[in-house]
């Protein structure tokens, strides 16, 4: 039959080389489930989401909550992939009085997480009094879902809610922020 065939014979021979070759092979693991997004991140866009982060807490810490609630986009959630837009004026406010109801005087990013253009993670930790005394650091925590808007990245805030939902499970932050913590230590 194949004598008869030779399209046929090539054929079957291409899918038994096809199907051991995959048999062979193990799936290939992209170290801890990493998007491809993610995979195609760069120093620059960690330091481009670190500079909007630490501008905006500068903002802060200064007293200028308007600066700093000026930096902020909203994210459309029933298309994500539109360009993100200023906050309105009620969602101003609203931010305004959020930073305006205690003093943050200091801030550290405890981890960045790319996971896709819209669905990105920072955890910073806004330090209210430092440790003193004995007595442990006094602080809070703001999530921040950076947004990579055709290579610009926009400084979004994470909205529980609105339905926002962390990317890190509970389990892996620990991990994460020491991974953080072991990058900007180098």
């Amino acid at each position: 039959m194949f004598r008869k065939f030779p399209f046929v014979a090539l054929l079957f021979f291409l899918c038994v080389c096809f199907t051991i070759g995959c048999k062979d092979k193990a799936p290939q693991a992209k170290d801890s489930n990493l998007t491809d997004y993610e995979l195609a991140m760069t120093n620059q866009d960690t330091a481009a989401v670190t500079s909007l982060v630490d501008q905006f807490f500068q903002y802060v810490e200064s007293g200028d909550v308007a600066s700093a609630a000026g930096m902020l986009y909203s994210i459309n959630r029933q298309n994500p992939l539109e360009e993100p837009e200023l906050l309105d004026n009620e969602e101003l406010q609203d931010v305004m009085k959020s930073f305006s109801s205690f003093p943050i005087i200091d801030h550290h990013i405890d981890y960045i997480k790319f996971n896709e253009v819209y669905l990105n993670e920072v955890k910073v930790s806004a330090v209210i009094e430092h440790a003193h005394d004995g007595m442990p650091e006094i602080a809070t925590v703001c999530f921040f879902r950076p947004y990579d808007f055709q290579g610009d990245w926009r400084l979004c805030l994470m909205e529980s809610l609105s339905g926002d939902e962390r990317i890190i499970s509970n389990n892996d932050v620990d991990s994460l922020q020491q991974h953080y913590a072991d990058i900007q230590d180098k």
